[in-house]
């Protein structure tokens, strides 16, 4: 019991003799204190403000696909902006880009701070960082756009080249088949009709008649030779009854040639040339009108829409420039230095040093004293 209310004694005079020391060198703890009080207000007073501004850019697309990655261009923007050398960043004589870095959260936005001795100066040098990102990729959107143009151009001579060209061939196709097509087999078809089979009717009726006509002759003749005594006389009448049957038999033979070529000409030249005539109106020229009215006119709205589409991958709803979103962040008070916190950090640096010193000065006077009554 006795040597904890010991230990608790002593204790209690330790404190109290700290607190003793503190209150005697009350002074010293406020002349250090407020002397470093003052310097930090001085430093914080008198360095030069800087402020400080931000903006947000939107990183342009192409379709949908951005020009170029967010993280690349940062990199680009810090190199040519200087971000990454520190030692313009520590002494700003105007203005300098702070930082140029990909927004976390959204994939196609980047941030661009600036620091400059004033809001303008900061301001402007945002501006040119904006304007620069701005200018990287116009030649990549105006190549884009040149390309597209292209094809259109393309597109719309072969628009030029169906209407003048393929289908006015066609359609010359179409009149040169009915013309040297079908009206040459159908004049032909007149002409065997009118002509040809004409002139074999006419001489299978001549050779008909020729044939009766020597018919009638031997039958007179055979009917003569019975009545004729002279053996003269009948041998006569037997050369000439020879000669008429030869007659009959050329006649007969005659006949039947002319009954064939008929035949063939009513059954195969006719026929075939009237087929040749349906060929060609339901084949050749159905296709050649098919494409005429059918093919070529789709052929030519694929185009159009082709177009269509190539002219809405030109528009301001599918082609974007990097731009700035929303404002320009300006504020009325610098962002560095921050005099408030400066100040409280100098007080309660020098507040807690002051302490320090007392007691160690404290600490070397019971020293020396120490060492002297010894």
């Amino acid at each position: 019991m006795n040597q904890n209310t010991l230990v608790i004694q002593e204790d209690e005079i330790d404190l109290r003799e700290l607190f003793l020391t503190l209150i005697k060198n009350k002074m010293t703890i406020v002349l250090i204190t407020s002397a470093i009080t003052i310097a930090g207000a001085l430093h914080a007073y008198t360095k030069t403000p800087i402020f400080e501004v931000k903006s947000t850019i939107q990183i342009g697309h192409i379709g949908e696909s951005l020009i170029d990655d967010p993280a690349n261009i940062s990199k680009i923007l810090s190199v040519i902006f200087n971000v990454n050398d520190k030692s313009s960043s520590d002494e700003i004589t105007d203005a300098n880009v702070k930082s140029i870095a990909q927004v976390k959260s959204v994939k196609n936005f980047i941030e661009v701070v600036t620091e400059g001795t004033s809001n303008d100066s900061a301001l402007r040098k945002n501006m040119d960082v904006t304007a620069y990102t701005k200018n990287l990729y116009l030649d990549k959107i105006d190549q884009y756009i040149l390309e597209k143009n292209h094809q259109i151009e393309k597109l719309k001579k072969e628009i030029i080249k169906i209407d003048t060209f393929d289908i006015k061939n066609l359609q010359e196709q179409i009149k040169l088949l009915e013309k040297d097509g079908i009206k040459k087999d159908e004049d032909k078809i007149i002409f065997l009709q009118k002509t040809e089979l004409s002139s074999i009717e006419s001489k299978i009726s001549y050779h008909s008649k020729k044939l009766i006509e020597y018919t009638k002759e031997i039958n007179k003749l055979n009917e003569n030779s019975l009545k004729l005594a002279d053996k003269t006389a009948s041998m006569i009448s037997s050369v000439q009854t020879l000669n008429y049957q030869n007659l009959i038999l050329n006649s007969q033979n005659q006949l039947e040639n002319l009954k064939v070529e008929k035949q063939i000409l009513l059954q195969e030249k006719i026929p075939n040339l009237q087929r040749n005539i349906n060929k060609i109106k339901n084949e050749t020229i159905r296709k050649l009108q098919y494409k005429v009215d059918v093919e070529l006119p789709e052929q030519k709205i694929s185009i159009l829409k082709h177009i269509e589409s190539l002219e809405f991958s030109m528009s301001k709803s599918n082609i974007k420039n990097s731009a700035l979103v929303g404002e320009y962040i300006l504020h009325d008070y610098p962002a560095k230095p921050k005099k408030k916190l400066i100040i409280v950090v100098s007080f309660v640096t020098g507040f807690i040093l002051s302490i320090f010193l007392v007691f160690f000065m404290e600490f070397v006077k019971n020293f020396r004293r120490e060492a002297i009554s010894k």
